[in-house]
């Protein structure tokens, strides 16, 4: 399940939920040793789409009233509103009125803008192109020699991609 962006699994040996993640940490000839040939049955890939999910980047767009929310509990709005009433009970009116207007219609052009980010950050996170990785049996079943990487190479999309996936960067990705 999912509790504020992070994914937790339960732990059949302790009982309890635990945080997924992919160890990130290790020295390079570690990964290299580990993670250089690619990922070596489709099992493995199976496994880790379960435990991970797709391989995107999903950017909730909160709804307007969330965001009004957000904006107006910033200090900034608070001393705005604040001003306003002690104006109008101070009678100066046409100020406060001019001030609440100007207010509003930098709140609705902020909230404006602020959506458009939202959605634009979520049409790249949801960027969906073409790789070559490399999967499948790293020996060959016959001669139980070592496989050359290129025969291994699949063509799969970037939200099938798995951690432990080894695949080719390419100019213009």
């Amino acid at each position: 399940f999912r509790f504020r962006c992070i994914r937790y699994a339960l732990n059949l040996s302790t009982g309890r939920f635990e945080e997924v993640y992919f160890e990130t940490c290790w020295p390079p000839t570690f990964i290299h040793n580990r993670f250089g040939d690619g990922i070596e049955s489709d099992e493995i890939v199976k496994q880790r789409r379960a435990l991970f999910g797709e391989c995107v980047v999903d950017v909730p767009i909160p709804s307007v009233f969330e965001l009004l929310v957000d904006e107006i509990l910033t200090p900034f709005y608070l001393f705005q509103i604040f001003s306003v009433i002690i104006w109008v009970t101070d009678e100066y009116v046409q100020y406060a009125i001019a001030i609440a207007i100007l207010t509003i219609v930098s709140t609705v052009l902020e909230l404006t803008e602020t959506r458009r980010n939202y959605a634009n950050l979520r049409k790249i996170g949801h960027h969906n192109f073409t790789v070559n990785a490399f999967r499948g049996p790293i020996r060959d079943n016959h001669t139980h020699q070592k496989r050359p990487l290129l025969d291994r190479q699949v063509e799969i999309t970037t939200q099938q991609l798995v951690p432990g996936d080894l695949f080719e960067v390419v100019g213009g990705m």
